[in-house]
């Protein structure tokens, strides 16, 4: 009965019909101090023993290796929010590209991340080239990285050489490339998607603010330091925690583990609006493997990556952890088999879970109309010996050398320093 409970309550996280669902999780109680400088940095210390705490008494805090990467969960969002919430200035800003050294909420290993912080009341100028990225997204949002979108732009319009320019506040003049800001701090969004790493070209973006009404110069003094050490406490503390907590009781509490969800339509909920998503959780010994079988479409973008507990996506540069449509394998009977565990069988689709037992898995897909995936082509898992795995698979299901597993790897992390800038 438990058993089937579950399933319904996953199903119907699946089909995107509850609601509010990102926020049930409990987030932690803010920081509160006198106002000055001295106490919004003793806060910052208290909010990493705070997370020390946190992550020390979590569940997750079992093997070797969750309890090592819990500190890097901490790390990471100490580096990120620390960019974040203390080096930009909405009056002035520029770009935070989340990157291998700042991952947080199961970043997609296929996109790139640039967010800043826009003064609703400003006007604003984004520019750049377009480059050849699979997909580009332009969407704003209310500060929370949780806060449901506002509005997007995916349709962007550039010249002959690919340079572009978007006009964010004031008053639309008849242009594409234009979105408005309401009047209260705005944070924006770009998405990037990779399908082909070996070819495809990361944009580059900047921003401007371009009014009238825009600040002369950049203003620093202990109230304003004060305030960005208050908000870096609270924020690094509500991602230590929130981010593991979407992975127990959005995850693993609500979808059975070693299956995939159907997808759902992740614009209803804070997500890229036109995606499709699909969770799941594995729980492997050292000789189970996890087959998860899919199909191509006629998607723009669709892929499969795997994370830690703590919600992070894991080694994509460095280990075959993710792979996109381009990048898989398509087997005689045209499906995708994909192999996770944590030994090499050697075919094409292997996904290696690194040293975990237990982590997330997404698949998304992009560019479908009214964001619909037929029934039939839904993604199905099962859980098999590793010895057992070659009758499961198409009989002529390639196998790969040593060499070529190699080079797959040297061509990911090429990509992965081309994309960053490394």
């Amino acid at each position: 009965m438990k058993k089937s409970l579950i399933l319904i309550i996953g199903m119907l996280i699946g089909s995107g019909l509850t609601v509010g669902w990102q926020f049930r999780i409990s987030t932690p109680e803010s920081f509160e101090t006198n106002g000055t400088i001295e106490s919004s940095y003793d806060a910052f210390i208290e909010s990493l023993i705070k997370s020390g705490e946190f992550v020390q008494s979590h569940e997750y805090y079992s093997s070797d290796r969750e309890k090592a990467q819990a500190y890097i969960h901490i790390l990471s969002s100490l580096i990120g929010s620390t960019k974040q919430e203390v080096f930009i200035d909405s009056n002035f800003p520029y770009f935070n590209n989340i990157n291998t050294f700042t991952k947080a909420g199961m970043d997609n290993a296929d996109q790139t991340y640039h967010q800043t912080f826009l003064n609703g009341s400003g006007v604003y100028r984004v520019w750049g080239n377009r480059g050849s990225s699979r997909t580009i997204t332009f969407t704003t949002y209310l500060p929370d990285s949780l806060s449901k979108s506002l509005h997007v732009l995916d349709k962007l319009e550039y010249d002959e050489d690919g340079n572009y320019e978007i006009i964010l506040g004031g008053r639309n003049k008849n242009s594409t490339n234009w979105m408005p800001l309401d009047n209260t701090l705005t944070r924006l969004l770009v998405r990037q998607t990779y399908s082909d790493w070996d070819n495809e070209i990361p944009a580059t973006v900047h921003v401007d603010r371009i009014d009238e009404g825009r600040p002369f110069y950049p203003t620093i003094d202990s109230e304003s330091v004060s305030d960005d050490l208050l908000n870096l406490a609270n924020k690094v503390l509500l991602n230590t925690t929130r981010w593991p907590e979407f992975q127990l009781k959005r995850i693993e509490q609500l979808i059975e583990v070693n299956t995939i969800s159907k997808p759902r339509k992740t614009g209803q909920t804070g997500g890229l609006v036109g995606r499709l998503m699909s969770h799941g959780h594995f729980n492997l010994m050292d000789d189970e493997v996890l087959v998860i079988k899919a199909w191509p479409t006629n998607a723009k973008y669709q892929g499969i990556q795997l994370g830690n507990p703590w919600w992070q996506s894991l080694d994509y540069a460095n280990r075959i952890t993710s792979l996109s449509g381009d990048q898989s394998l398509v087997s005689s009977d045209g499906a995708y088999y994909y192999i996770l565990s944590k030994t090499d069988p050697g075919y094409a689709n292997w996904l290696d879970i690194e040293n975990y037992n237990r982590g997330a898995i997404l698949m998304r897909w992009d560019g479908l109309e009214d964001a619909y995936l037929d029934p039939s082509l839904y993604p199905s898992a099962y859980i098999a010996k590793f010895e057992e795995l070659k009758s499961i698979l198409p009989s002529d299901e390639k196998i790969i050398s040593k060499n070529e597993r190699i080079n797959q790897i040297e061509k990911r992390r090429r990509h992965v320093q081309k994309r960053f800038n490394y």
